[in-house]
């Protein structure tokens, strides 16, 4: 498990720095003027939540988000999701930890994302007649759609929809979350 986890860290600096690194600025002929502001801080945060307790499909969320400064735009993420369906009939789940990158637009009181990536995915739950147990690995799609209000420049609360695509049980699921951090520039 911590090899797996090292690799998603690995995998999101691949993906961040050289993107961050680049200098998104154009200069205007008639004068040179930055176009980023020196006094704008990156952004970071972390998302926890779960649905509805006696909702058909259960889910529950964790992510660790960055958005840099210089590509304001820009959003990697890395999250642990978990969707059980059937949760109280004894269903399945799927379980992943995802490395994702999007895009977001971000409004000081309001936060909207869509991101997409690659994770390690755990299928397992009751799946034959006799009620063995199984569990199944695969690597999986993963999307997911953040929609936030931030009412200080630490906490929001909102919406998370996950979804995760694979070969075995693709599953869709969402969350009512909090985030924690520092969310304005």
């Amino acid at each position: 498990m911590r090899m797996r986890i090292a690799i998603y860290v690995i995998l999101v600096c691949l993906i961040y720095f050289p993107l961050a690194g680049q200098d998104f600025r154009q200069e205007s002929t008639v004068e040179s003027v930055e176009s980023v502001d020196h006094h704008a801080h990156d952004l970071v945060w972390l998302t926890y939540g779960v649905s509805h307790p006696y909702a058909e499909i259960f889910c529950h969320y964790l992510g660790l988000s960055f958005s840099p400064a210089r590509v304001p735009w820009l959003l990697t993420t890395v999250r642990w999701s978990w969707v059980y369906t059937d949760y109280f009939l004894g269903g399945e789940g799927v379980m992943d930890i995802s490395a994702l990158i999007g895009a977001m637009a971000k409004h000081p009181y309001v936060y909207v994302s869509a991101s997409s990536g690659i994770g390690d995915t755990c299928i397992y739950g009751y799946g034959n007649i006799d009620h063995e147990y199984e569990d199944l690995h695969t690597v999986g799609l993963t999307f997911e759609l953040q929609a936030f209000v931030t009412p200080t420049s630490w906490f929001g609360l909102g919406l998370v929809s996950v979804a995760n695509v694979n070969s075995k049980k693709s599953v869709v699921g969402y969350a009512i979350c909090v985030q924690l951090g520092r969310l304005r520039r």
